[in-house]
């Protein structure tokens, strides 16, 4: 009668699985906060544009001669602030989007031209 071999993992390859699959979990978690950084980071630079260029149109629709330099800070987040580079015929506007308000630490900037009528 053949007697039945017993199967099954050593103590030491169990350690050793363990410890393989804590440095890859340590791998994947450094891995996933940065793709959760990077997701927050384009949300916000993407509603700073759509601040930005919301806007940019509002000043377009101001009469020329009524326009000046200004700023505004849009829904507690984004900081807005424009400046007119003018000549004869037309106007340049430099609206610049900062975010966070209290430390500023990203700045967009968004250019249009208006000209005279």
């Amino acid at each position: 009668m053949k007697r039945k071999s017993q199967e099954g993992f050593t103590l030491a390859e169990v350690i050793i699985a363990m410890f393989i699959f804590t440095i890859v979990a340590i791998g994947l978690n450094a891995y996933l906060f940065s793709a959760v950084r990077s997701n927050v980071s384009s949300r916000q630079l993407s509603e700073a544009t759509a601040v930005g260029n919301r806007l940019l149109e509002q000043l377009r629709m101001i009469p020329y001669d009524s326009l000046s330099a200004d700023s505004d800070t849009v829904e507690g987040e984004y900081y807005c602030y424009w400046e007119l580079n003018e000549d004869d015929e037309k106007t340049a506007i430099d609206l610049n989007v900062t975010w966070p308000v209290a430390t500023a630490a990203h700045k967009i900037t968004l250019s249009t031209i208006i000209a005279d009528n």
